[in-house]
């Protein structure tokens, strides 16, 4: 599937022709530690932390992010099946078990299916929606980016897929928010130590990062690597950066960019009632 990450040989050895808890792993996503499985004659899709300190008694705090989850029921999110923990090679490691949503990467589905702006805001705003259902939980995404919301074969429906809570280092420091960026960068050099908690302000914020990518081309901040990052950061969504988005957009979509990649955190709201009254026969 075009836009896909691939894994490790490392990463799709770890489970390769394996079983957990009644799942049997019958290959790799590509999307990092992400596996298809099955239990009967359904497919799943089954995503596996990094080894913790715990065990099936006690479960770690992704495992409890994760079973957060397992409550939410939203077309735009992918249906929990199950969560535990199991013991690997390497540690114990918590899994999450996932309806397997046969689709393309919300990206690469925008730019090929040439969507007017109103076409656009309705298909964002099916994905805010999912957000914040999840969010009315008590639970975050912790990993929103084009390869974890796939856009449905069949119905064209965007579904919240791979939820994460990733460390940062394995995320491109491009999509990571204003406040994460500073922890980052003040944090001493060496093992990542506990990062702070994610919040719905982040995955506003990484929404944000790709509605402007999906009007522009081009995410808002352009580091890569941590060494790139300070100066980026420092200018990260400075006023004309925020203007050039204007170019050929409405206005009230560019404002909804806008408000989604605030610097303050606490600017930051939802954004699904918004980009539905942008939706076709609804847009100025």
């Amino acid at each position: 599937m075009p836009g896909r990450v691939r894994q490790s040989s490392e990463e799709e050895s770890l489970l390769q022709g394996k079983s957990v808890e009644g799942f049997a792993v019958v290959g790799g996503v590509g999307l990092g530690r992400v596996y298809r499985v099955r239990r009967g004659a359904q497919t799943y899709a089954m995503k596996v932390g990094r080894p913790v300190e715990a065990a099936p008694d006690r479960p770690s705090g992704l495992e409890c992010a994760w079973r957060r989850l397992q409550s939410v029921n939203h077309p735009n999110a992918a249906r929990i099946v199950e969560v535990g923990c199991f013991e690997a090679s390497d540690g114990y490691r918590p899994f999450l078990v996932m309806e397997f949503v046969e689709g393309a990467p919300l990206l690469w589905w925008v730019r090929s299916a040439n969507l007017h702006s109103s076409e656009l805001a309705r298909a964002f705003a099916k994905v805010a929606q999912g957000l914040e259902r999840l969010h009315g939980v008590g639970a975050c995404h912790g990993n929103l980016e084009s390869e974890t919301v796939l856009v449905r074969c069949g119905d064209s429906e965007p579904v919240l897929v791979g939820y994460g809570l990733e460390p940062a280092d394995e995320r491109p420091a491009s999509r990571l928010s204003p406040e994460r960026c500073a922890w980052l960068l003040e944090r001493p050099e060496g093992p990542l130590p506990d990062s702070p908690t994610y919040s719905p302000a982040e995955d506003h914020y990484a929404l944000g990062v790709l509605l402007y990518e999906a009007l522009t081309g081009r995410r808002p901040c352009l580091a890569k690597q941590r060494d790139a990052l300070r100066e980026d950061v420092l200018r990260r969504i400075r006023d004309e950066r925020a203007a050039a988005i204007r170019s050929g957009v409405p206005l009230p979509l560019a404002a909804i960019v806008q408000g989604l990649l605030a610097k303050d955190p606490r600017s930051r709201r939802p954004a699904s009632e918004a980009l539905g009254r942008l939706g076709p026969g609804q847009a100025p």
